[in-house]
């Protein structure tokens, strides 16, 4: 909408209105959202083709999980949440991964840890090995999970809170292409309860021994 000021020597000028800004932010985040919507989208078609393209290296795992904790600290701090890492284990976790795709997976999962941790709580990361494959668990002190929960969780648009996942303007997708990313690797995903009755997410792909 545009206002034509008389009162400005350049009246030809068009003028916006105080609030217009406010309904530009909102345009923009829901053309941000879109976007994700789409991108998503396209990665669980991918993945349902067989053909997710995934770039194999040598990865050690615990160092990307320790930049995923990284990446969210910020936003865990803004919710007085506390993100912290288990120390690494004496023998490096090494897998053949896609880097950015097992980032990927493993920042959904902590993504959802942190937005169901309650304010003042806890989200820890651990990397181990277990039964020769890469194992990442992420656990939160927050409501925890249901029987329905551990059966459905990994459900495309399926959510175990809907008013906060529409709050938090998630497409509803990220947990179904964090288990899309591991099945990809030949691996898998799960949930289950954490030691103090919250949410303990794992994922696990096959691991590769030290030179």
């Amino acid at each position: 909408m545009l206002i034509w000021s008389a009162a400005s020597p350049k009246s030809w000028l068009p003028r916006r209105p105080p609030n217009d800004d406010r309904h530009l932010v909102t345009i923009r985040e829901q053309a941000r959202l879109l976007g994700r919507v789409v991108d998503d989208l396209r990665t669980i078609s991918l993945a349902d083709a067989g053909v997710l393209p995934l770039s194999l290296t040598a990865v050690r795992v615990d160092e990307v999980v320790g930049s995923v904790a990284e990446a969210f600290a910020a936003r865990a701090e803004a919710r007085r949440v506390r993100i912290t890492t288990e120390p690494t284990p004496l023998r490096a976790v090494t897998a053949t991964a896609d880097r950015d795709r097992l980032t990927q997976a493993i920042a959904t999962m902590v993504d959802n840890a942190v937005r169901f941790a309650p304010e003042g709580g806890h989200v820890t990361l651990t990397s181990l090995e277990a039964r020769g494959s890469a194992r990442v668990e992420v656990v939160d002190d927050g409501p925890g999970v249901t029987a329905e929960d551990v059966t459905r969780i990994f459900d495309r648009f399926y959510q175990a809170d809907p008013s906060r996942d529409r709050a938090s303007g998630t497409s509803g997708l990220g947990l179904a292409i964090a288990r899309a990313i591991a099945e990809a690797h030949g691996g898998r995903v799960g949930v289950g309860s954490g030691p103090d009755g919250g949410a303990r997410f794992w994922l696990e792909i096959p691991s590769v021994q030290p030179a």
